[in-house]
C-alpha cells in the first residue's frame, strides 16, 4: 500500500542501502569508462579538414565540447576557465532558485518539495551514509549521464535539444517515484525548483568543456544543503 511504499524511500534499513550502493558503484564506474573510451574516439573530419565537433545543425562550428575531460585533465582548458564556469554557474543557480521559490510562494502557496523533504528525513537518519551519496556519489553518477552522456551527445546536433532532454530527465530523475504516491498537479509543482540547477549545470558544463566542472558545483550545492540540515 501506499505507506509500505512511502516507507521504503523514507525508511530505509541499513542492507537497504548497502544493496543500493552495490548496484550503482559498478554501473557508475563502467558508465564513466565507457565515455572515457568514446571520448577518446577521433572525431570525423570534413572536406575542409575540420573535426566535426559540434557544429550543429546550421553547420556552422561550434566550441568544442568534450563528452568528459579523459585527455585534457580535471580543469580542462584552463584552471581559471573552471573556476570561472563553477562560481557564475553558482550565482546562476541561487538566482534562479530564488526567482522560482518566490514565484511559487506567491502562485502555489503551501507547495511541498517532495524530494528535499524524503532526503532531509534520511540525512537525519544516517547523516554518515546519506552525506557520502549526496556529496560524493549522487555528483558523480547524475552529472556523468545526464550532462556528460545525455547533454554531450545531443550538444552534437542541436544546443537547445540538449538543454531541454538533459534538463527533463535530471528533474525527473529526482521526482518519478512520487507520481505513484501524491497528486500529479502537486508533483509537478515539485518538479519546478529542479530547473534552475539542471539548466545550471547544463551551462556549466558547456563554458568549462569538462565534465569535473558541474561535478564540482553539484557537490557544493549538495554539500550546503546537508550542512543546513545538520546545523537545524
Amino acid at each position: 500500500g501506499k505507506k509500505t511504499f512511502s516507507r521504503l524511500w523514507t525508511q530505509p534499513r541499513g542492507d537497504d542501502r548497502g544493496l543500493v550502493l552495490s548496484a550503482v558503484l559498478p554501473v557508475s564506474a563502467e558508465l564513466s569508462d565507457s565515455i572515457c573510451r568514446g571520448a577518446a574516439r577521433p572525431a570525423p573530419e570534413h572536406a575542409d579538414g575540420q573535426p566535426d565537433l559540434f557544429r550543429g545543425q546550421s553547420g556552422r562550428g561550434a566550441h568544442h565540447l568534450p563528452t568528459i575531460s579523459c585527455g585534457s585533465g580535471f580543469f580542462g582548458p584552463g584552471f581559471w576557465n573552471f573556476v570561472q564556469a563553477i562560481i557564475l554557474g553558482f550565482v546562476l543557480y541561487y538566482a534562479a532558485t530564488w526567482a522560482v521559490r518566490f514565484a511559487l510562494d506567491k502562485l502555489a502557496p503551501g507547495y511541498t518539495i517532495y524530494n528535499n523533504e524524503t532526503v532531509g528525513e534520511l540525512v537525519l537518519a544516517d547523516r554518515r551514509a546519506m552525506s557520502f551519496v549526496t556529496i560524493i556519489l549522487a555528483p558523480i553518477i547524475e552529472e556523468t549521464l545526464v550532462r556528460g552522456l545525455v547533454f554531450g551527445s545531443l550538444h552534437r546536433t542541436s544546443r537547445w535539444l540538449a538543454y531541454i532532454v538533459s534538463c527533463f530527465l535530471f528533474v525527473f530523475m529526482h521526482n518519478w517515484q512520487y507520481f505513484a504516491l501524491y497528486p500529479a498537479g502537486s508533483v509537478l509543482l515539485s518538479c519546478v525548483p529542479y530547473i534552475p540547477a539542471a539548466v545550471a549545470l547544463g551551462w556549466v558544463y558547456e563554458k568549462s568543456s569538462t565534465i569535473w566542472a558541474p561535478i564540482t558545483l553539484h557537490a557544493l550545492i549538495n554539500a550546503m544543503s546537508v550542512g543546513v540540515l545538520t546545523l537545524s
